[in-house]
């Protein structure tokens, strides 16, 4: 008996294979948790400049604090500087515009938006 290909049994698509695993495997069909299709929050977030508080916590980008929720596309709603409070130091700094950043997030639990994003 000759080996199909995942063409010739119709899973020529990327991920295919990982459905035919998971419903062989739980009998049933399951919508992986890290789905690609979901409905992803994106966030404005500054990175805190307090580094020696922060600096266990992420080496490479720092603590990210986050501003407001968004979208993939809007643009930013802050024209001039703002001050943030950071949620875990308590430090305040002032940032520029261009220092904002999207970022594709999970929602904090205990998350304020910030008055300038309102």
């Amino acid at each position: 008996m000759a080996a199909l290909g995942l063409s010739q049994i119709g899973l020529s698509q990327p991920g295919a294979a990982f459905w035919l695993y998971d419903f062989c495997a739980w009998g049933w069909l399951t919508m992986p948790s890290d789905n690609p299709w979901g409905d992803p929050s994106y966030f404005w977030v500054v990175i805190c400049r307090n580094t020696k508080v922060h600096k266990s916590e992420n080496l490479m980008f720092g603590h990210r604090i986050p501003l407001a929720e968004t979208d993939a596309f809007e643009s930013l709603p802050v024209t001039g500087p703002l001050l943030v409070t950071c949620d875990a130091c308590g430090e305040d700094y002032t940032y520029e515009p261009s220092e904002v950043l999207r970022l594709e997030m999970e929602a904090p639990e205990h998350f304020n938006t910030h008055a300038r994003f309102v």
